[in-house]
């Protein structure tokens, strides 16, 4: 390692993400130190002052071109070839605060916010679903695609939901699921 003065801290700095890119880099979302990238030993520390939407990153994804989709605390941020933008989905979403974020095989890009809903971005394309539309909870904290195209919904109070041809179905104790919340999808 080249010595940054940040492995001294990385003890005490909260670690909400994860995500490595197809060129080995190791993106790290952290709760208030903002987005750090690992990459041949080198740390390199992106924050607001480099144009992230917020330094608590909750989650990251990429797409197959090698962008980066960050969701924070206050909007969802892109890092395209060493530039950092933030989209403001506010309007559409209802809360910047972005909770999950997931790019499935068409590369669409799903947004799970807090209390807002998960919207879907397809190009300049946002189409958003909430309770109204069939979600069972518009707290949406996580996000996964599985070999048959189906995405699985994980909401803070409302268990799990599958979207699957343009329908939601939800997965409670009466089908075995014994939880309300969660937390992560693998």
């Amino acid at each position: 390692f080249i010595s940054t003065g940040l492995e001294d801290r990385l003890s005490s700095i909260s670690v909400l993400a994860l995500h490595e890119d197809g060129s080995g880099s190791l993106w790290i979302g952290t709760d208030g130190n903002g987005l750090i990238q690992l990459r041949n030993g080198t740390f390199r520390v992106f924050t607001k002052s480099e144009g992230l939407a917020d330094d608590a990153i909750f989650s990251i994804a990429g797409d197959s071109q090698g962008t980066l989709w960050i969701g924070t605390h206050n909007g969802l941020s892109r890092f395209t070839r060493d530039e950092l933008t933030t989209l403001n989905l506010k309007g559409e979403l209802g809360s910047n605060f972005v909770r999950s974020v997931y790019v499935d095989r068409s590369g669409s890009v799903w947004v799970g916010s807090n209390g807002g809903g998960l919207c879907r971005i397809t190009g300049n394309v946002v189409q958003c679903y909430t309770q109204k539309d069939g979600l069972t909870d518009d707290t949406v904290s996580a996000l996964y695609e599985d070999s048959r195209g189906a995405l699985w919904i994980g909401t803070l109070n409302g268990g799990l939901d599958r979207f699957l041809n343009g329908q939601f179905s939800h997965f409670t104790a009466n089908d075995g699921f014994s939880g309300g919340g969660v937390q992560a999808i693998f």
